[in-house]
């Protein structure tokens, strides 16, 4: 029986390997074909800013960030600032964007502010999150009411009397406050390439190179079984006939035999016959009596006409 040599054991495992890998790629090109965006509100004193995001990204990628500001009181706005910013991989500040919502003028409670921007991921920084800080400084008015209470002195007919009233003075003064706030918040996540993630990088890389290698060794493997079955099928059918023509020649060695038996038992029949007929003759010629000797004289002689 003829045994076909396998392909080598590691195929297998390779091949599910590759599979494993090529269904974890599939499943984060999905993820990040399905982006979600993400909001976040700043509190500051006064202003509530809304950003909106999205909640994750990849270097080099372009997103856009939102904002919408609204004011909780009238104020005199010296500024109110957007600073957008990742950090490096020595732990450096790399600014990406700065911009002013708005500068130097008055709002008033309700005001709302909108901006919009186009972001560019950086490419060289490590995976983190892109932080924004936003940045109002505003001065603002007041007006304080209030009042204090002056007891006046009871008349001096009637001074030693106790319960004579306190009068209430009503009074109001306005001031003026300025202050700086700022808020940091992280934005966007920057899915960057890991360590870890270059390591598998790299042994996928080696598993998928080893796949086409195998791959290729496979189909050569599979060329010499399709060779070495062609010439096994050559080979049967060549014994079939080989065993065709023995049952032949077999059948025609029976039948050269059975006619060989047959002549040499007519052979011994007429060597038999042979020897018997020469043994009779023999004898016959051994007990035949012998003739009679005649003489001349007395034979006549015939008579001439």
């Amino acid at each position: 029986m003829i045994s076909w040599n396998r392909g080598p054991r590691r195929l297998p495992y390779a091949l599910c390997i590759l599979a494993l890998l090529t269904f974890v790629w599939l499943a984060v090109a999905s993820s990040a074909s399905a982006q979600t965006t993400a909001t976040k509100t700043v509190v500051l004193p006064s202003f509530n800013v809304d950003l909106n995001f999205p909640s994750e990204g990849y270097p080099g990628e372009a997103i856009t960030v939102s904002l919408t500001a609204r004011a909780k009181e009238n104020v005199r706005l010296g500024e109110l600032t957007i600073h957008v910013y990742a950090y490096t991989g020595a732990g450096e500040q790399r600014i990406i964007l700065v911009d002013a919502i708005a500068k130097d003028t008055r709002v008033r409670s309700g005001d709302v502010l909108y901006k919009s921007y186009n972001i560019v991921l950086p490419a060289d920084v490590p995976r983190s999150p892109l932080m924004a800080t936003i940045l109002e400084r505003a001065r603002t008015y007041k007006t304080v009411y209030s009042s204090y209470a002056v007891w006046w002195p009871p008349p001096w007919w009637n001074y030693s009397w106790p319960w004579w009233p306190y009068w209430v003075v009503p009074y109001s003064y306005s001031y003026t406050s300025e202050q700086t706030t700022f808020t940091s918040i992280p934005l966007t996540y920057i899915k960057a390439e890991t360590p870890e993630y270059t390591r598998l990088k790299s042994e996928y890389d080696s598993l998928a190179e080893s796949y086409s290698t195998l791959q290729s060794e496979n189909e050569n493997l599979k060329g010499e079984y399709e060779r070495l079955r062609s010439e096994y099928d050559e080979l049967k059918n060549a014994h079939q006939a080989a065993v065709s023509e023995n049952n032949l020649l077999k059948a025609e060695l029976e039948s050269t035999r059975g006619e060989l038996s047959d002549t040499r038992n007519l052979m011994y029949i007429f060597a038999l016959t042979t020897v018997v007929f020469a043994a009779t003759t023999l004898l016959f010629a051994v007990l035949a009596p012998k003739p009679a000797k005649v003489s001349i004289s007395s034979v006549e002689k015939p008579k001439n006409p």
